[in-house]
């Protein structure tokens, strides 16, 4: 979704507090702020 700077803000505040030591799969448009923080990315482009 496209979020404003207080959603984005909220958005990293969740994964910082929720996913520490979880597998998070986020499906995401490029949109770096969404990813930023994954250690693997898996582009689905590479499968077709």
């Amino acid at each position: 979704s496209n979020l404003d700077k207080k959603g984005i803000d909220w958005y990293q505040k969740l994964v910082e507090e929720y996913a520490k030591d979880k597998l998070i799969i986020v499906a995401s448009n490029q949109l770096e702020y969404e990813y930023s923080f994954c250690d693997r990315q898996l582009n689905i482009e590479d499968y077709k």
